[in-house]
């Protein structure tokens, strides 16, 4: 009988992280709209592109959670006060509305992982804002699993990672 290697793909230097790391989900919302549930400007934008955000949004978050299935360490963050979709609610894992609140407990890790949504735009901003807070812990962005804005082009955000030393696995 043959075992199946279930989970994430994962480099194997990296494999250390599933168990032993925080992990970052960065604004997994139901919907991407204001904070009075009104669609934002993103919407319409690509809307006029024909292409829908929220469905490109809640197919990534799928795959996300199903990624993230098996990662003990796994928190969410997110600042804007709009609804959560419901495979990352409150109820599931711990949510964090701010960056100092977030620090408290990320400073119990030497590892964490950031992933989510969106990746050269708010990935980018937490990680490299919870990096200022706490500078001696090592920081990755699990790429694939951070969300690309539509027609986004991510070399420039991996470089801008790369700049803040932060891994990208």
């Amino acid at each position: 009988m043959h075992s199946i290697n279930i989970g994430m793909h994962i480099e194997h230097n990296f494999k250390f992280l599933i168990d032993k790391a925080l992990w970052v989900v960065v604004d997994p919302w139901a919907k991407q709209c204001d904070e009075h549930g009104n669609p934002d400007e993103d919407i319409e934008y690509y809307k006029k592109l024909d292409i829908d955000l929220n469905q490109h949004n809640n197919i990534f978050l799928d795959k996300l959670k199903c990624e993230l299935i098996f990662v003990p360490n796994v928190v969410v963050f997110q600042e804007a006060n709009v609804p959560l979709n419901d495979l990352f609610d409150k109820s599931t894992y711990p949510f964090y509305k701010n960056i100092k609140q977030l620090s408290i407990d990320a400073k119990n890790y030497s590892d964490i992982v950031f992933c989510g949504m969106h990746y050269g735009l708010c990935v980018h901003r937490a990680v490299t804002r919870l990096q200022k807070k706490l500078p001696d812990i090592n920081y990755y962005v699990k790429r694939d699993l951070c969300c690309l804005m539509p027609l986004h082009n991510p070399h420039q955000y991996d470089n801008d990672l790369i700049y803040h030393n932060i891994q990208i696995i």
